[in-house]
């Protein structure tokens, strides 16, 4: 006999509800990202972010675009916590996962937002305010009026569009609380963390859809530097996913990003700064076109001393959402089981080409004979050894110079420093990211650099013209005064003018 179960309506206490909510785990920069996703679906052209925080009580952060906006009914849905969505991941501009991200987000950085949409030549407006909800205890929206509606800061945008949506944040208690200057404390929120996420997040709608913030365009944007030849790639991978109801497979493909010293200063712009090569690392996973994940190895691989140029885009169709596990922000995501083995061709690809790059340095100088200042030498046993060069044309013009006892000294000396190289130590402040300052620096490309040559000229006793400029001929092919090899006729001329020589 089966028993008939019982049943019981529970109804969340509302201010406790959003509390929780609110403690989501947004940063304010995913918080705004979040947001810029309803753009993209509502197919926005533009988006304008537009704020004010010179006012502690008065500030504001509007993100505003000019996508197909919403009815009034097509509103109350919007502002509904889970909003229902008969999703057939049909439109690749559809971002939406929950039907929370619009309110979670905007409630995790303010206690009161608004939403004000236009379409069809008609305004509405709905707001939410976690004051009032937590004072009646109930789900209680505002309707906004039309006064209200007019009073809204930048209300002027939607004037002259034919449709659009702003969202509006208010009351920023978590900025006010926790920083000692809110208006320090909010640009840099704004200008730093926003700026750099979402020119990054949404690079792939550079084109498309810009972002402006206070009528400035985000930065452009490109973790793969595509139209450079300076970025070594692999063919795409198509991993398909037969039992899956799609008609789109994983595609995967692997870079070798170029080492800093190879960046040109566009390239450095493009992929966010030099730093990013080590810090920004891994696996790259996009959601139509949104950049979901990066910089990490999601346990696929671990960060080493030769990793740091490998990067692998990923991009995923939005039926697998439930399978990779992303989260309501949209800022994580977990490989499937079932995927990863299919993933560690291309990985593994990546890392080796990083590893050639970063172990093999010196291979790009075929057609230059560089004299090195150090020798490696690889020995049995999976061994190295760094040695000085004893043939480099300053050493042995040093040693040449020297009496017996000076030379016996000179070769004590430089004993103990090939043999207590701290290579350890170097590769462990290599892998925590700290700068090593040893080598070659900007001012070895500029006037200091030639200073130093023609006081080495001057302290080896060079008088002839012609024997100097043998000499610096020589010189220049020696590793430490390379970045002076186009600089011959400049040197001899300084040279000649310290030497007091015509």
């Amino acid at each position: 006999m089966n028993e008939e179960k019982r049943t019981k309506i529970k109804v969340p206490d509302a201010a406790i509800m959003i509390e929780g909510l609110r403690s989501i785990g947004y940063s304010f920069a995913t918080a705004v990202a979040d947001v810029i996703d309803n753009s993209i679906a509502a197919y926005a052209k533009e988006v304008r972010i537009f704020y004010d925080a010179s006012s502690q009580e008065n500030a504001f952060f509007a993100i505003c675009d000019d996508g197909i906006g919403m009815s009034a009914d097509e509103l109350d849905r919007a502002m509904d916590f889970g909003t229902k969505k008969n999703r057939t991941f049909a439109d690749k501009r559809d971002l939406g996962r929950f039907g929370l991200g619009l309110k979670t987000a905007s409630l995790s950085q303010c206690t009161r937002f608004k939403v004000i949409t236009k379409k069809f030549g008609m305004v509405f407006g709905d707001e939410w305010d976690f004051e009032l909800v937590a004072k009646t205890g109930k789900w209680e929206m505002i309707q906004l009026s039309e006064k209200a509606i007019e009073d809204t800061p930048f209300i002027e945008y939607l004037k002259d569009k034919e449709s659009g949506t702003m969202v509006v944040w208010e009351n920023f208690d978590k900025i006010k609380s926790s920083s000692k200057n809110f208006s320090t404390t909010f640009n840099r929120l704004v200008q730093n963390d926003v700026k750099n996420h979402c020119a990054l997040v949404f690079h792939r709608f550079y084109g498309t859809m810009p972002i402006y913030i206070n009528n400035e365009k985000l930065p452009k944007r490109d973790p793969f530097l595509e139209e450079f030849d300076n970025c070594i790639s692999r063919e795409s991978v198509s991993i398909p996913l037969n039992d899956v109801k799609t008609s789109e497979p994983i595609r995967v493909k692997a870079y070798r990003m170029p080492a800093e010293s190879d960046l040109s200063l566009e390239e450095q712009e493009l992929i966010g700064g030099s730093a990013t090569l080590r810090a920004e690392e891994g696996l790259y996973i996009y959601r139509n076109d949104r950049l979901i994940a990066w910089g990490s190895w999601m346990r696929m691989e671990h960060k080493t001393l030769y990793t740091h140029l490998a990067r692998i885009k990923i991009d995923i169709p939005a039926s697998m959402d439930k399978e990779w596990s992303l989260d309501v922000k949209k800022s994580m995501a977990i490989i499937p089981d079932r995927i990863k083995d299919k993933l560690l061709g291309p990985i593994r690809d990546g890392i080796a080409q990083s590893t050639s790059r970063t172990r093999y340095v010196g291979q790009r100088e075929e057609t230059k004979t560089i004299e090195r200042v150090w020798i490696r030498t690889v020995l049995p046993d999976h061994q190295v050894k760094y040695e000085l060069n004893d043939q480099n044309l300053v050493y042995s013009s040093l040693r040449e110079s020297l009496n017996h006892e000076q030379k016996r000294m000179l070769e004590a000396y430089l004993s103990d420093v090939q043999k207590y190289i701290p290579a350890s130590r170097m590769r462990d402040d290599v892998n925590d990211d700290l700068q090593v300052t040893n080598g070659v620096t900007k001012e070895d490309n500029g006037d200091l650099a030639i200073r130093k040559m023609v006081d080495l000229l001057i302290s080896l006793n060079v008088t002839d013209k012609e024997k100097a400029n043998e000499l610096i001929i020589l010189l220049v092919h020696q590793e430490q005064f390379h970045s002076l090899v186009d600089k011959v006729d400049l040197i001899l001329k300084e040279f000649l003018h310290a030497n007091g020589s015509k």
